[in-house]
């Protein structure tokens, strides 16, 4: 996997695999498909995906734009089929923050079976610094369909906050009554000249409700490989 932060016209490396509820590797019926998301917007960089060795590992690479910015946050949102069943699945390119820097990230709502499904109302995020709410407002809107299940949620890092600040978002999504947390993690804060970044534990809750927001609970799921 690629250094961070990402530079412009770099060439961003990382590997996939395709695995089945069992967590073995199964084949898809075609190449992945990958869009690159930069803060949180789809961008126009192409994105390159070969097989590897076996039927369900992927090389995947992509060039940086010219007008990178070290301060951008970025993923990677791949879809594919597996038997004519539709697998989808974000994934960060990026954990480092910096004071005064917007987050924008996305993610899907999925119900039980596995679905995307759009929630009841828009999902709500809470903000969690160092392991403490924050009174932070975060903004969630829906992209694309409403059908799609499909959100994004965005922030921006207070200037007050101390570097080496661990962020995190506590998102709450409720579908056909039935609602669920989940707390994602964001990153750690850090001045742009020092990319070091040391994370420290932090309190994860909420891995396993009956409706996903990460998309990590699918029969069939992605999953990024060293």
């Amino acid at each position: 996997m690629s250094n961070f932060p990402l530079q412009a016209n770099e060439t961003y490396y990382r590997r996939i695999v395709v695995r089945d509820a069992d967590g073995d590797p199964v084949a898809t019926d075609a190449l992945p498909v990958g869009t690159v998301y930069r803060n949180g917007t789809a961008v126009a960089a192409p994105v390159t995906i070969t097989q590897l060795v076996g039927p369900a590992e992927y090389a995947v690479s992509f060039v940086l734009p010219g007008d990178t910015l070290i301060s951008d946050t970025w993923q990677l949102f791949f879809t594919a089929a597996v038997s004519g069943q539709l697998v989808e699945r974000w994934v960060q390119l990026t954990q480092a923050l910096f004071l005064n820097s917007a987050v924008v990230r996305g993610f899907t709502v999925r119900a039980a079976s596995g679905l995307a499904a759009p929630a009841d109302s828009l999902p709500t995020g809470t903000v969690i610094r160092n392991n403490a709410t924050e009174l932070t407002s975060v903004t969630v809107s829906a992209v694309g369909s409403p059908a799609d299940g499909k959100y994004q949620l965005s922030f921006v890092i207070d200037a007050a906050w101390t570097l080496g600040d661990e962020i995190q978002v506590q998102l709450n999504a409720t579908v056909g009554g039935i609602t669920t947390q989940r707390l994602w993690y964001m990153g750690q804060v850090i001045d742009a000249s020092d990319l070091t970044v040391t994370v420290t534990t932090l309190i994860v809750v909420d891995e396993e409700k009956s409706i996903n927001l990460l998309d990590e609970e699918q029969p069939i799921t992605m999953v990024c490989e060293p």
